[in-house]
């Protein structure tokens, strides 16, 4: 039943949704704006990878909780200590907390990742340079700002072209952001051939197989999905409900995925029998920061999900973290 619902998915991922950006995703090569005031990455912070040697011999071995505050902003590294000073920084923290397997965590390096807070106006793209080029510091980064990659629009069943595909998906208008107008683009028979997976054994798939769906939220008291509990990273709470500013992709996408199957309602996702984790990594203003979307990957790696969702864009092509 998981090979099932994992090859039907793989496909999905690519043949789902219209290949389109949507109105706020950035394109590549995009600069620091993207969209209205919407900047590519937080104001007022960067992050920083020490190197094994210099975090050992420094002041920041506290403990692994997110958001957890060193007791000032000296590292116990000169340099760095020096560059804190010049750049204005006023807080050391935490951008992460302690995954459930320690040793891999270790082995890669998330304990030794600090958020340092800057002031405003300070150009965090410039600061981080700063940092990079210092001996103490292995990785130092803005910390990016993702944008959903494609909203579709299909409401109804008959409009789920990546199911079937008859050619039914009009081309996409670049004035409206929408699918609403233009001529069929949609090539019959390319698709995901759903049918023949839920005419197998399988089905529609077995809820014991959970989708993480790391997104905006998931609508949590949505008719059509079947949920488990999930967490809010972008305002650290165990409420994952699409309710900021900016809601719906993370709900339209969980639907994608497993809208509930043959119950007469809404539509029918890829796998319709399974369960789908709703992990919020969008703020009460709808802004969704790598980090953010770092911590979901540990949890759900913890959770031991069957499956996860992202479907996110950023105007880079890699991260360090």
């Amino acid at each position: 039943m998981k090979k099932t619902c994992l090859l039907v998915l793989a496909a999905v991922a690519m043949l789902a949704m219209p290949l389109a950006v949507s109105a706020n995703a950035p394109l590549a090569g995009a600069a620091k704006t993207v969209s209205g005031d919407q900047s590519a990455f937080a104001e007022g912070r960067i992050l920083v990878k020490f190197t094994p040697n210099a975090y050992a011999s420094s002041k920041l071995n506290f403990r692994m909780e997110k958001g957890l505050s060193a007791p000032g902003i000296e590292t116990g590294l000169a340099s760095v200590d020096a560059l804190s000073f010049n750049s204005g920084v006023t807080k050391v923290s935490r951008p992460y907390g302690q995954p459930a397997d320690v040793e891999l965590a270790s082995s890669i390096g998330v304990d030794r990742w600090f958020a340092l807070e800057i002031p405003a106006g300070s150009d965090p793209r410039m600061v981080a340079a700063r940092y990079a080029a210092d001996p103490n510091v292995e990785s130092a980064t803005v910390d990016w700002r993702a944008f959903p990659a494609a909203t579709p629009n299909d409401t109804y069943y008959d409009k789920n072209w990546g199911h079937e595909n008859t050619g039914q998906l009009l081309a996409y208008d670049w004035a409206t952001y929408s699918h609403e107008n233009g001529d069929p683009v949609g090539t019959p028979g390319f698709d995901t051939k759903a049918y023949q997976a839920w005419d197998a054994a399988a089905g529609f798939g077995d809820p014991g197989v959970v989708i993480a769906i790391i997104d905006s939220g998931v609508d949590v008291n949505h008719p059509d999905l079947r949920l488990v509990p999930g967490y809010d990273f972008g305002d650290d709470d165990t409420n994952p409900m699409d309710d900021s500013s900016a809601p719906g992709h993370g709900t339209c996408c969980a639907g994608v995925a497993a809208a509930r199957a043959d119950n007469s309602l809404g539509v029918a996702g890829a796998a319709g029998g399974c369960s789908v984790m709703p992990v919020k990594v969008a703020d009460s203003g709808g802004s969704m920061y790598f980090s953010y979307i770092q911590n979901a990957l540990y949890y759900v790696g913890d959770q031991d999900v069957d499956i996860a969702s992202m479907s996110l864009g950023a105007p880079l092509s890699s991260d360090p973290a």
